[in-house]
């Protein structure tokens, strides 16, 4: 995909993210030098990816690097992206990747 996402994982001292298991309510994945959290992300979902994203940046206080879906990856629609770094517009978009964040 690109973008600045994987240089933020590794500076946060992590080679690589597997996800396991389905929460029961939205919930979103807070990295920084200090911590990993799982947060819940209830104010974010239904919005599309750009407003997850200000949100995000408002909630943080400082620029970001997001992986986001939007209503149809909420939704499951087979056809549906995940979107990284809204602003330089890198997506992964084959095979309903979004739907599986979903």
């Amino acid at each position: 995909m690109g973008g600045r996402f994987a240089g933020y994982l590794r500076s946060c001292g992590l080679d690589g993210l597997v996800i396991m298991g389905k929460a029961d309510t939205p919930v979103y994945l807070h990295f920084s030098d200090v911590a990993a959290e799982i947060r819940r992300a209830n104010p974010l979902w239904g919005q599309e990816i750009y407003r997850t994203h200000e949100m995000l940046e408002l909630e943080i206080q400082r620029r970001i690097s997001s992986v986001a879906i939007g209503p149809a990856g909420e939704r499951q629609v087979l056809l549906s992206s995940i979107v990284l770094d809204v602003k330089d517009a890198r997506v992964a978009a084959r095979c309903g990747v979004g739907a599986v964040m979903g």
